[in-house]
């Protein structure tokens, strides 16, 4: 895990810096692209967050929330 950060997912790193970028932690409107499904802690900044929609490429049967 790069830094020694247990939270550091591709889906906190991806929000975080968009969150940044437009200095609002909501992102309504906005679709994020990922390659697994998120598990339980990114759908909780999901829907914090306002993401209004998630594309995933595929499952994952150990940590997955959204199947």
């Amino acid at each position: 895990i790069s830094g020694s950060d247990p939270s550091a997912h591709a889906e906190m790193v991806a929000i975080r810096d968009a969150a940044r970028a437009l200095d609002n932690y909501r992102l309504p409107g906005s679709t994020l692209y990922v390659t697994l499904e998120p598990c339980s802690m990114c759908a909780g900044l999901i829907v914090h967050s306002r993401v209004a929609r998630v594309v995933y490429g595929a499952l994952e049967p150990k940590a997955g929330i959204v199947q």
